[in-house]
């Protein structure tokens, strides 16, 4: 007999406990069993994403269903909802979070409950007293709910005080809660049912409200106080912080609540996020120094429960990147005979600087064009990631880190100029390479990427670069197989200049430069009364050429020498004396036998090429890029007709061209 009656008592206990605490996501296709609601069961449906979906079409009706439910104190409730229509005074809906009886339309039913929507399109809480109208008790913002698609999270937390907390989430994911206000209300401490009231005007609103993930459970105090995620810089004198959690606007939005050191101070102001209330907008008076590891103390700021966050710290550095901080370190230009890695076109990008790197806005190009902006990434320092075109994340993906951007430049089998672009304008890094860098004929056909050897020489090209040796045919997302100390020893050389017009004058060197240095304008002189150039400008993509503006114009028909000092390559190998010289002057129009064949090479040993020896007979500075070689048979017509250069190439008086390579062309 005793165990009958505890077997009585210990069900009653558990249904008791079950109407107390209950959840309802309709995972099971139903409402009908586990827990049961009732009401106007004909009005609602579970539809086929599993939601509870209005279902009646009676124009300027009310409906409701409701289950049992005893938690009244010391709860949270939690639901989803969406509303796809604007709300306005008769379209509007109550959900119940207690109730007295189960027929919400009953005007003697008490207890409390969130109306979304009404005449304001707001979200707010009421109590509902015994034969008379409700009250409302949490005046929600006005226009919340006026969009034609109202997707939204609810939560409702009473405590032990009476204290009730009205919050919300219009991106309907729980994740970014907002507060509609706080109130004290004790006046209905018990409960029997949890429902929901819709009411609705025309067609127009038919079948388009939507209740989800019901939660009623015990309240468990948050007495943990908010920490700091993140502290970035978006600006040379902006910072987002963010927190681990929705955080109160009052405290938040405090500037004094907020410190960074090294002489920064307090902002001058912080601004909640309009949508994130667990991210917040610093500004300062003063700038940041760049390259430089601060530190960022909040005291004081509250999450909404109340508990304050005292002595939180993060640590953030403002950063310019500047040339070579990231190196394109891997390119898969030709995939295809496949040897193990998948059919598609990237590059590996690897962060040298020291400091992690967010490569938002970054762009990957050629010279005639460039990709569309890469995504918000953080590459950390010393890191890797791919870089492809969209369609080929989901392959590379396996290999490791890998973002996509929009018109991912075609990579040339034979060669190509790639760089990499800074959302400031800054071009971080650019490889010119051709298929002799594989330096494997085999590899060179396909199905193999070229490494980079040693990336504290980034500009060294094609005796800094090889083919990959995985035997997978690269390593994407991971240290190249060919990574070894590859130092360069080799300073750059002055190869020679030319002037577009009187005040300009362009310098070709042997190599890229380090463009801080190349754009000194006092490492520059003209001789002859000419002096040190006014401005100097690096080049890029490669920057292996200086554009200098004169201050005192070149005479026509006068050679000067230009003079480059002080400046490096980006190893930081320093320009010698001795080849540090360039003639340069204003070239003159090419006449008739200025230049002449005077030497010919048509049977040359194997290996070797044909060749024409021309010289310069006149007093004039000619230019190359205006001659052209051609063939001629014995009826006098002309073929093979070449550009001897492609790009202004000064040929001064008396000087002979032997055997000199061109651009590509032999003479």
């Amino acid at each position: 007999m005793r165990s009958k009656i505890l077997l009585v008592i210990l069900c009653a206990f558990h249904s008791l406990f079950a109407a107390a605490q209950f959840s309802d996501n309709f995972n099971d296709g139903n409402f009908t069993v586990n827990p049961t609601w009732v009401g106007g069961t004909a009005d609602f449906t579970v539809n086929a994403a599993l939601q509870l979906q209005s279902n009646n079409s009676v124009a300027s009706s009310n409906f409701y269903l409701s289950t049992a439910s005893t938690k009244a104190t010391v709860a949270q409730w939690d639901f989803y909802c969406q509303f796809t229509f604007n709300t306005s005074g008769t379209n509007y809906t109550d959900v119940y979070l207690t109730a007295s009886a189960s027929d919400l339309t009953n005007t003697n039913t008490t207890g409390y409950f969130v109306r979304i929507g009404n005449t304001d399109d707001e979200i707010s809480l009421y109590r509902k007293d015994a034969g008379v109208a409700a009250v409302k008790i949490i005046d929600g913002a006005n226009g919340t709910t006026n969009t034609s698609n109202n997707s939204i999270k609810i939560r409702v937390i009473r405590n032990a005080s009476n204290q009730w907390s009205l919050l919300r989430d219009l991106s309907g994911t729980g994740t970014s809660f907002t507060s509609e206000g706080l109130v004290t209300d004790a006046n209905y401490l018990t409960s029997a049912f949890f429902g929901i009231w819709i009411r609705q005007s025309t067609a127009s609103f038919f079948q388009r409200h939507f209740f989800d993930d019901i939660q009623v459970q015990d309240y468990s105090p948050d007495i943990t106080p908010p920490a700091i995620s993140s502290a970035t810089p978006t600006g040379v004198n902006t910072l987002d912080v963010l927190f681990s959690e929705p955080v109160a606007a009052t405290s938040s939005q405090l500037a004094a609540n907020y410190f960074v050191s090294n002489g920064i101070g307090s902002p001058a102001s912080a601004i909640r996020d309009a949508t994130n209330n667990a991210l917040l907008h610093l500004t300062f008076a003063g700038s940041f120094p760049n390259r430089v590891n601060l530190q960022l103390t909040v005291n004081g700021v509250q999450d909404l429960a109340g508990n304050s966050l005292n002595n939180g710290t993060a640590s953030f550095s403002y950063f310019v990147p500047i040339q070579y901080d990231v190196l394109i370190d891997e390119i898969m230009a030709d995939p295809t005979p496949l040897v193990g890695l998948p059919d598609a076109e990237w590059v590996e990008l690897r962060n040298r600087s020291g400091f992690d790197i967010n490569l938002q806005n970054w762009r990957i190009g050629k010279p005639g064009g460039q990709s569309g902006a890469m995504p918000s990434y953080l590459l950390k320092k010393d890191s890797f990631v791919i870089v492809c075109t969209g369609s080929a994340v989901a392959a590379l993906s396996a290999y490791g880190p890998t973002i996509s951007v929009t018109s991912f430049p075609s990579l040339g089998n034979a060669g190509d100029l790639l760089y990499l672009r800074s959302p400031e304008g800054t071009i971080i890094h650019s490889v010119n390479y051709t298929d002799a860098w594989y330096q494997n004929e085999l590899k060179k056909q396909g199905g193999w990427t070229l490494e980079m050897v040693d990336s504290n020489n980034p500009c060294s090209g094609m005796s800094n670069w090889k083919a990959s040796t995985d035997p997978r045919g690269g390593t994407p997302a991971r240290k190249n197989s060919v990574d070894g100390l590859n130092a360069d020893a080799i300073a750059p050389r002055l190869l020679r200049a030319y002037a577009p017009d009187p005040l300009h004058v362009v310098l070709v060197f042997s190599e890229s430069l380090d463009s801080t240095r190349a754009a000194q304008a006092a490492s520059y002189s003209v001789s002859d009364g000419i002096g040190p150039a006014q401005i100097a400008l690096p080049l890029s993509f490669s920057f292996d050429r200086v554009r200098l503006t004169l201050n005192t114009p070149l005479t026509p028909g006068k050679i000067f020498v230009t003079t480059a000092t002080g400046i490096s390559d980006c190893s930081g190998n320093l320009i010698a004396a001795g080849s540090n010289t360039a003639r340069v002057g204003l070239p003159a129009n090419l006449d008739k036998y200025d230049i002449v064949v005077n030497e010919i090479l048509f049977n040359p040993k194997p290996n070797s090429n044909d060749y024409v020896e021309i010289y310069n007979r006149s007093n004039k500075i000619l230019n190359l890029k205006n001659a052209y070689l051609a063939n001629r048979n014995t009826s006098g017509a002309i073929s093979s007709i070449t550009q001897l250069s492609a790009e202004d190439y000064l040929f001064f008086p008396q000087d002979y061209c032997n055997q000199c390579r061109v651009w590509n062309t032999y003479l």
